[in-house]
């Protein structure tokens, strides 16, 4: 699974019960070697490092809802946040980041902000924030929450902030100093403040050159600032920030497929579907006897699987470094790898130099691009990979359900703002329902599907990742497989394990549309 940045950064997540003695000992000594030094004015040690030692670290993680978000190079940790998440009722959950240091080498390369976004990641939390006395890391909470740290609105909920402050040893009953112009706590630590006029005021510049208000005042010997947000407040969401998180559209599907918990409750993997599907296609198809069989986009193997059983011989292609190792140890185990063969690749540029008899594309390989062109890329490459007269048996999402049932449409270009209303779930890594209308927004411009994924405690950063999807009517699933040399043979509205079954376009239960076609030129 993809969890090294682009400077070969590793993050990890750690549950405070899961934290190691060792663990424990790094965190502390980063924190020693690496925070900062007591204020020359201060009354314990003036001048010197700021030191922490493992049993005072965990003591700080001991709460419910504490966790650790670790980054190394190699075997080194370079940074690391502590975060307490609590779900105070009845207004929903507080992210609280109670500790947050980064080696000096490794300042201003991302891994702060890496750590704390993944903390404050949640758009439906009720609140995001911090106690600090740095105000870049500040500016990083307004625009991980794409929203203004204002004291009016920290002071309104004062009493929700204490509630949870009581869990943090250096927050527990101490003055919170709120003011119309400032947002303040005496934590009693003494930290050196020597940058902390000019690091304010580069924090006003923003990074599209205007400039920002600082409202939360200035600081006194002993003071941090308390800097929150909440949900209820006016999202900044806007085209650029739209802009820069599609620009990573396809990290971003990758790492939401590596991440989903294939598991039997899953209904992305359930294993019961795959005997009736297979029977259903070869029921349709002319053939006889072994078959080559090319199975583009096979995830963990489950079709590719019960293929091999049947006899034939399989290739299986998939993106997904994870899936494919799961697939090659499910053959091993069921001593089917003669006539299996599983490869990490991706489905719109493999070549593998082989034609096949059969190819399987299901269960939208196809539509897991916006951009409609890289699909096609992936039925040019079926094609290519068929031999004439071969078969092909697809599905994609049926877009005419989905448009019957939607809550949410839309021009999400024109409007961002829809998307930080939209509500977010963890159905792609828990169950793969992905057609629950609370939880998808139709873009009326390019007919594409948005949701709001998110995805953690997989031993990886929390994260809300943007994911869009495009579905098909039966009409234009027609059309594109004829555009690209294939016959229709059948192409109906089904639901899973239930091939054998047409049913009508907007049936609850007809999630997808298959087709089975044959290669004509």
């Amino acid at each position: 699974m993809k969890n090294v940045d682009e400077n070969g950064v590793r993050f990890v997540w750690r549950n405070r019960k899961r934290m190691s003695n060792e663990e424990l000992k790094e965190c502390a000594q980063l924190f020693s070697d690496h925070y900062g030094n007591w204020s020359i004015t201060a009354k314990r040690n003036p001048g010197v490092a700021i030191k922490l030692t493992p049993e005072r670290l965990e003591k700080l993680m001991a709460p419910e809802g504490t966790s650790a978000s670790l980054a190394y190079v190699d075997n080194e940790l370079v940074g690391h946040a502590l975060a307490l998440r609590v779900n105070v009722e009845p207004y929903g959950y507080v992210s609280w980041v109670t500790q947050l240091v980064v080696h000096t080498d490794w300042r201003q390369k991302g891994v702060g902000k890496r750590l704390l976004t993944s903390i404050w990641s949640f758009s439906d939390d009720y609140a995001w924030g911090l106690v600090t006395a740095n105000p870049y890391t500040v500016r990083t909470l307004e625009g991980a929450t794409w929203r203004r740290c204002n004291p009016k609105s920290i002071h309104n909920r004062t009493d929700i902030l204490k509630k949870v402050g009581q869990s943090i040893d250096y927050v527990r009953d101490r003055e919170f100093i709120i003011t119309s112009t400032s947002s303040k706590i005496d934590t009693d630590f003494e930290i050196e403040h020597n940058e902390l006029e000019r690091m304010i005021k580069r924090s006003r510049k923003g990074s599209d050159g205007e400039s920002r208000p600082w409202r939360l005042g200035e600081l006194s010997d002993g003071e941090e600032w308390l800097a929150f947000t909440f949900q209820s407040q006016k999202s900044t969401f806007d085209k650029n920030d739209l802009e820069e998180r599609l620009n990573q559209s396809e990290r971003v599907l990758q790492e939401a497929y590596e991440r989903m918990k294939l598991d039997t409750n899953h209904k992305w993997s359930n294993p019961k579907h795959v005997v009736p599907e297979c029977k259903y296609v070869f029921e349709i198809i002319d053939v006889d006897g072994t078959q080559a069989i090319l199975d583009f986009g096979c995830g963990n193997g489950r079709h590719a699987l019960q293929l091999a059983r049947l006899g034939h011989h399989v290739f299986g292609i998939d993106f997904s470094k994870n899936l494919i190792e799961a697939a090659q140890k499910d053959a091993e185990n069921n001593s089917l790898e003669k006539n299996l063969t599983f490869k990490e690749g991706d489905c719109r540029h493999v070549n593998l130099e082989i034609k096949f008899d059969v190819v399987f594309c299901v269960y939208d390989v196809i539509g897991s691009f916006a951009d409609e062109t890289e699909n096609q890329k992936i039925l040019a490459n079926i094609s290519k990979h068929l031999k004439p007269g071969g078969y092909v048996a697809l599905s994609v999402m049926n877009m005419e359900l989905t448009e019957h049932i939607a809550i949410y449409t839309g021009d999400v270009y024109e409007d961002p703002k829809l998307i930080s209303q939209l509500n977010p779930s963890n159905t792609m890594q828990q169950t793969g329902d992905i057609f629950d209308p609370d939880y998808f927004l139709i873009d009326t411009n390019t007919n594409v599907i948005f949701r709001k994924e998110q995805f953690s405690e997989d031993g990886l950063l929390s994260s809300e990742l943007i994911v869009r999807d495009r579905r098909y009517r039966r009409n234009e699933v027609i059309e594109i497989c004829t555009k690209h040399g294939f016959e229709v043979i059948e192409c109906r509205y089904v639901q899973a394990g239930r091939w054998d079954k047409a049913l009508e376009a907007i049936n609850p239960k007809a999630k997808e549309i298959l087709y089975i076609g044959k290669k004509v030129n």
